[in-house]
């Protein structure tokens, strides 16, 4: 759905009908329409040169750059099964619309839990980077 003259709002609402089927499908919810206390906001945004750019245009236009990211939030003592309290899920994708289709900018992005845990447990750049130490004449406060 992610192409030129696409309605964001049908792109939403489409996503708001494949989270309540997946939450019925797992016995979280028992009516579709009770997915928004789980899924409390919109499929994503647009990116520019404010991470959260406004939109201006109902509809997708080439060269947008828009983030895709669905979320689910599972607080404790919900009214679902306690084995799902807790869970807080939200998957990100960044696409450039292309007037017949989108391009996928996150495609280095790692998918699998496995890729996930690996990224996960190795050192940040700030956790291996040192500081030289300060030699100032002032002193601190």
């Amino acid at each position: 759905m992610c192409k030129e003259g696409t309605a964001w709002r049908d792109i939403n609402m489409k996503s708001r009908e494949i989270v309540a089927a997946g939450l019925l499908k797992l016995g979280i919810i028992t009516r579709k329409e009770d997915a928004a206390k789980y899924y409390p906001h919109g499929l994503g945004h647009h990116i520019g040169l404010d991470v959260h750019d406004r939109n201006v245009s109902p509809v997708l236009r080439r060269n947008m750059v828009m983030t895709i990211e669905p979320g689910i939030y599972i607080p404790e003592n919900s009214d679902c099964d306690k084995k799902w309290w807790g869970i807080a899920v939200r998957i990100e994708d960044d696409v450039l619309i292309r007037e017949k289709d989108y391009e996928l900018l996150s495609t280095a992005a790692p998918r699998k839990i496995e890729e996930i845990e690996r990224k996960i447990a190795e050192k940040g750049h700030f956790e291996t980077y040192s500081l030289p130490e300060l030699k100032s004449p002032k002193k601190a406060f």
